[in-house]
């Protein structure tokens, strides 16, 4: 169930990174790794 979770917010970032590409981004998919 928790693996779920995690793939729909990496589906998220990867539409924010799109947006927004910054150290704030890779901090976060950093913390999620």
């Amino acid at each position: 169930m928790r693996i779920y979770g995690i793939w729909f917010f990496q589906a998220i970032l990867g539409r924010l990174q799109m947006r927004l590409e910054g150290p704030e981004v890779l901090w976060l998919r950093f913390q999620i790794s």
